[in-house]
């Protein structure tokens, strides 16, 4: 995930920056301190922690120019009043939060960005000369095969001739864990776990766990529930 980090305090912009690794190490994250830098970037991002008092160009007309440019991208308000609530909405705000940054509001705010761009998310697979446009969420789990991968959907197996790296260096990690180093799970379609194997929602075939992945999915399995239950 591509995050941006637009305050004209470079002591908030290192606290929400701590928070985000806190929470996830993989993302991208990059730093402006104010709306003009941001926008003239050029960057496409998936998520902006944007503060509404800045100078030059503010937080309410930087917001503006992004839905207009980067209609997906989610809003997370950063200020120290509540005065611009109302205003916030007329820009579609994904959340608003206060300062100084607590840490709980913070954590729901982002793991809940997170998940909501978890679920817009679609891959292409081109199969038997069509291209199949799938949902990330229904996707149960990647195999490899060879120089390929198998994909189980909830509807459907697809094949693909992409090895399992390129999916995973695509996808990331937060919906997914690579539990053997032929097999990449969903965390979303975990049934259970056992000592040796994963039992997915939607599949007859168990899933193998590698001796050195065991903990790390269970870790990852348990996270995962914690912050879908918010």
């Amino acid at each position: 995930m591509r995050i941006a980090v637009c305050d004209d305090e470079p002591l908030i912009c290192k606290e929400v920056i701590r928070q985000i690794r806190m929470l996830s190490s993989d993302d991208e994250v990059f730093t402006y301190h104010n709306g003009q830098e941001l926008l003239d970037s050029g960057i496409s991002f998936d998520l902006v922690f944007l503060d509404i008092d800045m100078p030059e160009l503010g937080g309410m007309e930087t917001a503006a120019a992004l839905c207009k440019c980067q209609r997906d991208t989610l809003i997370i308000f950063l200020t120290a009043s509540r005065d611009h609530i109302h205003d916030a909405f007329k820009v579609r705000a994904f959340r608003y939060i206060c300062k100084p940054i607590n840490p709980a509001d913070f954590h729901e705010a982002f793991l809940s960005a997170k998940q909501e761009l978890c679920e817009r998310v679609r891959i292409t697979v081109r199969q038997d000369h069509i291209t199949c446009s799938i949902l990330l969420n229904d996707v149960i789990c990647f195999e490899a095969y060879g120089d390929g991968t198998y994909i189980y959907t909830t509807e459907t197996v697809y094949t693909s001739s992409r090895p399992l790296k390129s999916w995973l260096a695509q996808i990331g990690t937060y919906c997914f864990y690579q539990v053997h180093r032929s097999y990449a799970v969903s965390l979303r379609h975990i049934q259970s776990i056992n000592t040796n194997a994963i039992i997915m929602r939607g599949m007859q075939q168990e899933i193998p766990i590698s001796r050195r992945s065991r903990s790390g999915i269970k870790e990852a399995f348990l996270a995962y529930i914690k912050e879908n239950a918010r």
